[in-house]
Order: C-alpha cells, then structure tokens, then sequence
C-alpha cells in the first residue's frame, strides 16, 4: 500500500529536480565519484575523456561551450566539496589561473570502442 503522503513527497521531488531526473531515466550518470578517477584526458576544448578505476570503464565529459586553453594546458582543475564532479561544475584549465571558467554539461558513460575513438581524435 502506498501512502499519499509518501507519493506526493516523492512527486514533489522529482518536480523540483527535472535535470537530475531526466539523466537517470536516460541512464547518464549525473556525477563522477572523484575518487575512482584514474586518468583523464583533453580531447579538445570542449571534451574530456576520463578513464575510471576499473577495468573498462569511461566517462565522456562536455562542457558547455568551447573552453580556450584546455587543450593546450592538457589538464584541468575544479573544485568540490563532496568528492564528486558533477553536471554545471565548473573547471579551469590548469596553469591558467585567470582563465574563464567553463561549465559542464553533460557526463556520460562511453564504451572501451567509444574511449578509443576519442583519444584517436587527439
């Protein structure tokens, strides 16, 4: 039996967070567990390839627009206060300490295939 209450909480929560929603239904983690990063990679200005600890398991970051500096810093900063990187976070290249910040906005689970086809577009 499901209580009203119970229903309507849980329906007043998926209300007010549409976008967290929207990328669960669409099976697109929302958040990189920062602490299972093991490497990461700068596809271009406006795309980052990060491999997670673990065997075969890829995430493709995209940032919102063209962020100037990244690739040809080849890293990237942030920072978070609960060990995980997020969609709208926002990074900076590093040794750019002026540099305009950039937001993220879309994390994705990509496959070994799909990782690779990145890194040959370096």
């Amino acid at each position: 039996m499901i209580r009203p209450l119970a229903a309507i909480t849980a329906t007043l929560l998926l209300l007010s967070f549409p976008a967290a929603a929207q990328d669960a239904e669409e099976g697109e983690p929302f958040c990189i567990d920062t602490r299972r990063i093991d490497r990461t990679t700068v596809i271009d200005n406006q795309t980052i390839l990060v491999e997670m600890v673990g065997r075969d398991d890829f995430r493709k970051i995209t940032l919102s627009s063209r962020c100037p500096g990244l690739k040809i810093a080849g890293g990237f900063s942030y920072e978070t206060r609960l060990a995980k990187l997020c969609r709208t976070e926002i990074i900076r290249p590093v040794q750019e300490p002026l540099a305009a910040p950039c937001a993220i906005d879309s994390i994705a689970a990509i496959s070994p295939e799909e990782a690779e086809a990145l890194r040959q577009q370096r």
